[in-house]
């Protein structure tokens, strides 16, 4: 039986490599990053600032996870960061609908909830930003849920806080982590979302967030979220002691 298969961009950085390791056996994989990388599956070098590139990414494709990010938008050029965040996605998702792509994956961000208080639930919250790189995420955010009602693709935006490896206890930057906070989530718990997901017998549009939590009850945002898959995370990172990563039930 032919395989599905997906598109995954920001396939070369600390979170992407996590995200497709997830639906690998079971799906036909093409990744995608702008850095040169090397893989077993299927590999494109790119822009996605450029639409033709995009089509050829997403052409013969049946789902499309983005997750290309430009982190730190500070500096000479801030247009840059919607150059690749806002204007990237846009790319993708309409070289998507073109293609007749179905159902994606945006990796969004908790930023686009502004400075809101944790214990509140932000489940399906419209997206607002309170500086550039919010800013950019809540664009996506609008982007992909443009991309639903003008297509009928189903779409998941998935909002991750603080992404860290909980195995070695440190961040994308390779810095160790001394405390581990509520709104921490594991690298490889985004990519088990996202299946998850993908996979939903009806998924419409949903924005939601993702956290690696133990203490869930506290949490309703993140607690919508594993209620809806019938799901825990792969990792708990909350209230443990320094040095103490172990696996949720």
């Amino acid at each position: 039986m032919k395989k599905n298969k997906i598109v995954f961009t920001g396939s070369a950085g600390f979170l992407g490599r996590a995200i497709y390791k997830a639906f690998e056996n079971d799906y036909d994989l093409r990744l995608v990053d702008i850095a040169k990388f090397k893989s077993d599956h299927e590999t494109m070098i790119g822009d996605v600032s450029d639409f033709s590139f995009c089509r050829e990414v997403v052409s013969g494709a049946d789902m499309l996870v983005v997750a290309h990010m430009m982190p730190h938008p500070y500096g000479n050029d801030p247009s840059k960061a919607f150059q690749i965040n806002v204007a990237g996605t846009a790319n993708l998702f309409y070289a998507a609908m073109q293609e007749g792509i179905k159902r994606a994956c945006l990796i969004s961000s908790t930023s686009v909830c502004g400075k809101h208080d944790p214990l509140k639930d932000c489940t399906n919250m419209p997206p607002v930003g309170f500086d550039l790189y919010s800013n950019t995420k809540a664009c996506q955010e609008v982007i992909a849920q443009a991309s639903h009602i003008q297509s009928g693709m189903e779409v998941a935006s998935l909002r991750v806080g603080y992404v860290v490896d909980c195995t070695t206890k440190t961040d994308k930057y390779g810095r160790a982590f001394e405390e581990n906070l509520p709104g921490m989530v594991d690298r490889y718990d985004v990519g088990i979302v996202a299946r998850k997901f993908l996979e939903l017998p009806e998924l419409g549009y949903k924005a939601m967030h993702v956290f690696s939590l133990s203490e869930v009850n506290n949490y309703p945002s993140g607690m919508a979220t594993f209620e809806l898959l019938n799901w825990r995370s792969q990792y708990s990172v909350a209230k443990r002691p320094k040095n103490d990563c172990v696996t949720a039930s």
